[in-house]
């Protein structure tokens, strides 16, 4: 789907716009050029985008550590109650 005329399409002004973007003029032209690349193109920047995202971040890790530290902890003390990946996995196929 492309631009007509230079313009987007009301359609997809109002996504980008409930997510804070196409609130300028900066954003729908952004918009705009992505929207007339081919579609190799567009999955290109797409996981280029995605992958800026991904940035390591030493201090979510170190969060993620210590969570697994406590919830092991509380495993070998008992506090916590532990299930086989086999039965967890079948309880979600179920929903």
């Amino acid at each position: 789907m492309s631009a007509v005329g230079g313009q987007l399409p009301d359609s997809l002004l109002r996504f980008p716009a409930r997510h804070g973007l196409g609130e300028t003029e900066g954003d729908i032209m952004v918009l705009e050029k992505a929207l007339v690349l081919s579609a190799a193109e567009r999955a290109a920047l797409v996981e280029s985008l995605l992958a800026s995202l991904d940035q390591p971040d030493a201090r979510i890790d170190e969060l993620w550590a210590e969570e697994a530290e406590d919830r092991l902890a509380a495993f070998e003390a008992g506090r916590m109650q532990a299930f086989p990946a086999d039965l967890v996995f079948q309880k979600f196929e179920d929903l």
